[in-house]
Formats: structure tokens, C-alpha cells, sequence
């Protein structure tokens, strides 16, 4: 019997059911596998991940310690030659903010400002009573004699503003005290010499230096602390996974730009967060800074600009191709950002050509926003706060643009 092989029925491949999966499934999933790495690596180095809980603490710690209290004790050489007015006048010194110390000549005053043993020099002449009730008394012109003779001279180390700034203010307060006690039997006088300027209550903050000082500071430099440490997590972190070879073992499993990105940046937005939590705790619970505004908007500023810095360090750690020059290059963009953003001194103090380029940085309208939260109370009806946010999410999207473009060019 012939065997004819085309007469055997060739078997029916049939493809086997599966459950169909689709491309946003898949995606989700390669997504969380990379969340999940980073998580892993982060556990891995505990000792990093402390260290980046710790430093926001620390710096907040530093500032409300050090920054925005009155100075004390500030070393003020003496030289009174004058028996009556001046020892009234010099009673009047707040002692709290100078310390004074008499000396035997108006030489050795100087000399002790020379030689940094004190912040200036007070010297009060022989004549000074009689040729102050001379001036008080005197019609028309008062002789030029007459005006020296009658004035506190003072000479300062001008190098410390601050501290100058205290000593003005302490002997501006006693000579106002001194003439009102001075003048407090004539009827006119004591109004003549403190009424000339009436400061009434302010319409934002208090009369208080610390709110100069250390909530107006404060306001700026808890985002830029909140900023400098997302960048400093991040602006590493795809270097080093780059150099293990972990970049290319995502690429090979399948894994586009995009869901990297999106698992670098879940993994360090709960950092953030965790950031944000510490130095707004220490800032306002433990060190009782004022937020006269909302809380929930302060978090939301000061999320906003944590995430903003995570998008700039990602991008630098994609730029560049060692963890130096990473480093280098984040230092390198936030000083001249923290100097020229207000943070520490108000814009108006800048030229017109740096104000304008003041307010294209990440910071410069945030802090703002900060500070109508904070220190003002306002909340996002008013467009310096919501200004502020705006600008904050426009550099969030530019980062995360920019980082996509030149990951997909430098994609192996």
C-alpha cells in the first residue's frame, strides 16, 4: 500500500487564550517595578536616606537659633566729662542692648574700637549741661559752638550694620527718654521732641524686629532649604543607577523614558514630602514661627518647590555623567538663585536689570507667595500667592521636559 503523505490532514495551530493586557496596563506595571526598585535601592543605604531627613532638620534648627534675635551686650566705650546731663542721659541706655564701659580718656575709647574690644565710642564734653539748657533757651541762630558743645558724639565701627543699627536705635530711645524727663516741667517741650513722627499700627505684621528678621527670612529660606535638599536627593541618583548599569537593564526589560522618569519621580516625592513635614514642624511648632495664612497653602508652596527642586536634580543627574559634576552643577545654579530670589534681602535693593531677572527665577515669586501666606495672611484670591504657585508648576513642567528630551538623546 502506497504512503501519500499530502493526503494527511496538516493539524489546526489555534492560538491559546490569554487575557488581554493593554499597553496603559503594562505601562502601570513596568512603572510600579521601577518604584519598587528604587525603593529597594533606598533601603539599601539607610544610612543616605537618613542623612536626608536629618540636614533639613539641622539647617532649621541653625537658622531659628542663630538668625533674627537683638544683639546684647554690645561693648560701648564711655568718655563722660560732664557731671549733671550726662550721667542722666547715659541712665536712660538700654543696658541690655550696650554694655557700657567708662574709660579715663576719649583716646582709650578709640583705642578699644581699634583693637575690636568695642563697637564704638561715646564721648559727652565738660560743657555739655550748660550749652544744652543754652541751646534750649537760645532765640535765633544758636552759635555752632553752642551745638557741639550740646550733642552726644559718637564714633562707630561701621562694618557691622546689625550691630550698628541696635546701638543708633538704643541711643535714639534714651535721648528721647532723656528730653522727655529733661523738658517734663514745661508744658510743650516734651511733645516738640517726641511727636514730630507718629508710627502707628502697622497694617501687616508688628512693630517687633523679629518680624523683620527672622519671619521675613524664614518665609524665604524654608523653601530654599526645602529646594536645595531635592536637588542634592536627586541630582545622584540616575548617575549612580547609570554607572551600575541599572539605566540599561530598564531600557532592555522594556521600559520608555517616561515610565523611568515617572519612577524616579514617585520614589522621591515621598522623600519630599517626608522633608517638607520636618522643617515646617520645626518651623512652626517647635520654634512658633507665625503662619497668620492658611497651612494647607503653606504645604502646598512648600511641596510645590521641593518637587520643582527634584525635577531640576533629575534633570542635572541626566546632564551630567558623574555624581561631582552633578553636584557641582546644582551648587552652582542655586547660589546665584538663593542671592538674587529675595530670600535674604528685598528686591528693591537690586538694580532694575537684576529685579527683572530676579523674577524668571524658580524662587523669586514663591518666596513671595510665602510671604503674603505667612506674614500677611492672604490666601489664593490674591495674585501674589497664587502667582507664585503658577510659576512654580510652569518650572515643574519645564524641568520634566527638558529631562524627557535629553533622555531619549541620550538613551543607549
Amino acid at each position: 500500500m502506497d504512503f501519500h503523505p499530502e493526503n494527511i490532514d496538516a493539524p489546526v495551530l489555534r492560538k491559546p487564550k490569554c487575557r488581554s493586557i493593554s499597553f496603559v496596563q503594562q505601562s502601570f506595571g513596568r512603572t510600579m517595578a521601577l518604584v519598587i526598585k528604587n525603593f529597594i535601592q533606598m533601603r539599601r543605604n539607610l544610612m543616605l536616606l537618613f542623612f536626608q531627613f536629618l540636614l533639613p532638620a539641622l539647617q532649621i534648627i541653625a537658622f531659628c537659633l542663630a538668625i533674627g534675635g537683638d544683639p546684647h551686650d554690645v561693648p560701648v566705650a564711655i568718655y563722660n566729662e560732664d557731671i549733671n546731663f550726662g550721667p542722666r542721659f547715659l541712665q536712660k541706655i538700654d543696658n541690655k542692648t550696650v554694655q557700657q564701659i567708662h574709660v579715663d580718656s576719649y583716646e582709650s575709647g578709640v583705642d578699644l574700637v581699634v583693637n575690636g574690644e568695642a563697637a564704638a565710642v561715646m564721648h559727652i564734653w565738660t560743657n555739655f549741661s550748660e550749652a544744652l539748657m543754652n541751646r534750649f533757651i537760645a532765640s535765633g541762630n544758636v552759635p555752632e559752638s553752642i551745638v557741639q558743645a550740646s550733642s552726644i558724639h559718637l564714633r562707630q565701627d561701621t562694618t557691622n550694620q546689625q550691630i550698628i543699627f541696635f546701638i543708633n536705635k538704643a541711643c535714639l530711645q534714651a535721648l528721647e527718654d532723656f528730653s522727655a524727663d529733661l523738658l517734663i516741667n514745661f508744658k510743650n517741650y516734651p511733645k516738640i521732641i517726641t511727636n514730630l513722627l507718629e508710627v502707628s499700627e502697622p497694617i501687616y505684621g508688628t512693630n517687633s524686629s523679629k518680624t523683620y528678621t527672622t519671619e521675613f527670612m524664614a518665609s524665604g529660606l524654608i523653601l530654599a532649604i526645602i529646594y536645595i535638599t531635592a536637588v542634592g536627593l536627586t541630582s545622584v541618583s540616575f548617575v549612580i543607577d547609570r554607572k551600575q548599569g541599572m539605566h540599561e537593564r530598564s531600557c532592555v526589560s522594556g521600559a520608555t523614558s517616561f515610565e523611568i522618569m515617572c519612577g524616579y519621580f514617585l520614589t522621591q516625592v515621598s522623600v519630599v514630602v517626608i522633608q517638607v513635614g520636618i522643617v515646617l514642624v520645626f518651623a512652626i511648632e517647635v520654634f512658633r514661627m507665625h503662619s497668620r495664612g492658611s497651612i494647607l497653602l503653606v504645604i502646598l508652596v512648600a511641596l510645590a518647590q521641593g518637587i520643582c527642586g527634584m525635577t531640576l536634580g533629575f534633570l542635572l543627574s541626566i546632564i551630567f555623567n558623574h555624581e561631582r559634576e552633578a553636584m557641582m552643577g546644582s551648587l552652582s545654579i542655586f547660589f546665584p538663585c538663593f542671592t538674587m530670589s529675595g530670600i535674604l534681602w528685598s528686591t528693591l535693593g537690586m538694580s532694575n536689570f537684576v529685579q527683572k531677572v530676579s523674577q524668571a527665577l524658580p524662587h523669586t515669586l514663591a518666596v513671595e507667595s510665602m510671604r503674603w501666606i505667612m506674614l500677611r495672611g492672604r490666601g489664593m484670591s490674591w495674585s501674589p500667592v497664587w502667582l507664585g504657585l503658577v510659576s512654580t508648576i510652569a518650572w515643574i513642567f519645564g524641568f520634566i521636559i527638558l529631562s524627557a528630551i535629553v533622555m531619549r538623546i541620550k538613551q543607549p
